[in-house]
């Protein structure tokens, strides 16, 4: 048995794959559960699959490679891949989701880990929506959890890696180049301190999976919902390193959203309503995840 509930992982089996979008996300997302199946005995396997070479954030992306072979050193065994892919250009590349399953086939796992569809980063949805294609396209598919690394997911299961979070804390600190640029470090641990609300132990540290349904992952609906927020009126800044609104948000400017809105709406209730069920089969299938998740019956990971 592994570390997470609902999931079935035997440290003698196939190991865990992680995709990770650039270099150090594979620590800020999942470190904490990367270090506790590394104890486990668990292979581990990390895809990073950009090369973090975009502006100021990657001027020395060999510097990038070495501070996460020295944070999963600290973490645990595993083998890394760096894919070299163009950093801020993950999005643009049509086949994505095919080298996943190619990756996958060639070196199967027993559980993928990969960013959640609420990211705001864009290469992190690429990731997020490339990970759901190739899940979606195997015969026989590993089970599937997103990990949150720039915005918590409204409903995830709170794993808590208090154990070794000292060894994480270590592991983040590895990250000179981007810490330097923006404290991650810190932010990624306020967000674990936050996570570690709902736990037990005072001062806990905890991170958050989502597991979705096999059923919505076979209709598409995580690649809808990461798509509908990729296209949502938020621009991420790679200056700033945040997001920011396209446009002021005026009278007029507001007036014009709802109205877009309000045609979406009735194009989504027509599209719900038509006999085509090989058309609305996601759009089905993430209406009923939504309406569980309203109810308060949506089950966790």
């Amino acid at each position: 048995m592994g570390v997470l509930d609902g999931l079935s992982l035997d440290p003698s089996g196939e190991g865990v794959t992680v995709f990770a979008p650039h270099p150090d996300d594979e620590v800020f997302g999942c470190g904490g559960l990367l270090a506790l199946l590394a104890a486990q005995g668990f292979r581990l396997r990390v895809v990073i699959v950009s090369d973090g070479g975009f502006g100021e954030f990657g001027r020395d992306t060999a510097a990038r490679k070495r501070e996460s072979r020295a944070a999963m050193t600290l973490l645990g065994e595993a083998d890394i891949d760096f894919w070299d892919l163009p950093d801020q250009g993950l999005g643009g590349i049509d086949d994505l989701d095919q080298r996943f399953q190619a990756e996958l086939e060639a070196d199967p796992c027993q559980l993928m880990l990969a960013p959640s569809p609420w990211e705001v980063h864009p290469d992190h949805l690429a990731v997020c929506m490339a990970a759901s294609k190739a899940w979606r396209q195997m015969e026989r598919p590993p089970q599937l959890a997103f990990y949150e690394v720039g915005v918590p997911m409204p409903r995830a299961f709170i794993l808590d890696i208090s154990q070794v979070a000292e060894r994480k804390r270590q592991a983040m600190a590895c990250f000179a180049s981007q810490n330097a640029i923006q404290d991650y470090a810190q932010q990624i641990g306020g967000l674990n301190t936050y996570r570690g609300y709902v736990l037990e132990a005072r001062g806990a540290w905890g991170e958050a999976y989502f597991r979705p349904e096999p059923a919505l992952l076979r209709a598409g609906g995580v690649e809808v919902l990461a798509g509908l927020l990729a296209g949502q009126h938020l621009l991420w800044s790679p200056e700033s390193g945040r997001e920011e609104s396209r446009q002021p948000f005026t009278q007029e400017s507001l007036a014009a959203l709802l109205e877009e809105s309000q045609g979406l709406q009735a194009t989504l209730a027509a599209l719900y309503a038509s006999t085509s069920w090989r058309l609305t089969a996601p759009l089905r299938a993430l209406m009923r995840w939504f309406r569980s998740l309203s109810s308060g019956s949506g089950r966790q990971l």
